[in-house]
C-alpha cells in the first residue's frame, strides 16, 4: 500500500488532501506540529514533526514513499516559507520520497 505524509494536514488544503487519501485507500501520515488532527481525518496515522525543524521533518516522513506539501503560513509569516521548503526537500531527498505540491493555494478561497 502506498503510503503519504501529509504536512500541513490541519489547514484547509492539508485537510481536504489527507481526506481524499484516505478515502482513496492509501496509508496517511498526518504530519503537524502537535502530532493532533481533526475528527474527520480518522484512519490517518497523527505524527508530530515541525517543518522548520529538518531532522524532525525526516524522523516524520521516514517511511512514506510520498510527502504532500500543504504548508501554507500566513502573510506575516512568509518568512519562513522557504526554509520550510528548503527542509521539506531535504526530507525528500533523505528519505526516497516523491514530493507533491500545490503550485498555488490562491484558488481555493478563504
Amino acid at each position: 500500500m502506498t503510503k503519504i505524509a501529509i504536512l500541513g494536514a490541519n489547514g484547509r488544503l492539508g485537510r481536504v488532501v489527507a481526506k481524499a487519501f484516505i478515502d482513496a485507500g492509501f496509508d496517511v501520515r498526518t504530519v503537524t506540529r502537535t502530532g493532533k488532527v481533526p475528527a474527520e481525518l480518522a484512519g490517518a496515522t497523527a505524527v508530530a514533526g515541525d517543518a522548520l525543524d529538518r531532522q524532525s521533518l525526516i524522523r516524520a516522513t521516514e517511511g512514506v514513499d510520498i510527502i504532500f506539501n500543504g504548508l501554507n503560513p500566513i502573510y506575516t509569516d512568509w518568512g519562513k516559507c522557504l526554509p520550510m521548503a528548503e527542509n521539506v526537500m531535504a526530507a525528500c531527498h533523505a528519505n526516497g520520497t516523491v514530493h507533491l505540491f500545490p503550485g498555488t493555494v490562491y484558488n481555493y478561497g478563504s
